[in-house]
């Protein structure tokens, strides 16, 4: 597969295109660490673990993206709603890159308005679903 650049990103929520000027879209998936089960004995010179459960999963998308002057999507979603993120780091081109997360909540929104920069938006979106890792076609 080729390098490409994050220049032609797509970032939807709730099928609404919101990437207007995306300037960074991270995706996270940090699971946490394994639990483990104490099972040390009084005998024992140190200390004894079984493997428990594996984290659950943990999937974060935070994305930094320009303030559009009118009309943008963005100041329509409100704070803990809920919908899909589709994440297209290469655009909409068929074949290309597509990370999808269902049940995402959005759990920040700032609106951050320097004294001599661009206006932007920061969101936060989390969920308990993991990502899905596919390729685009204009059928999907």
């Amino acid at each position: 597969m080729a390098e490409f650049t994050g220049s032609s990103v797509i970032l939807t929520f709730g099928g609404t295109d919101i990437s207007g000027s995306a300037r960074t879209v991270t995706v996270s998936e940090d699971p946490g660490e394994m639990e483990k089960i104490d099972v040390t004995v009084k005998g024992d010179t140190a200390r004894q673990y079984l493997a428990s459960f594996p984290g659950g999963n943990n999937t974060t998308v935070t994305a930094e993206i320009l303030a559009n002057d009118s009309s943008d999507p963005i100041e329509a979603i409100a704070a803990n709603s809920s919908g899909a993120v589709v994440v297209l780091p290469e655009g909409s081109a068929e074949g290309a890159i597509k990370i999808s997360i269902a049940a995402m909540y959005l759990i920040g929104k700032q609106y951050t308005i320097p004294y001599a920069d661009a206006v932007s938006w920061d969101l936060t979106f989390n969920s308990t679903t993991a990502a899905t890792y596919s390729t685009y076609t204009s059928a999907t």
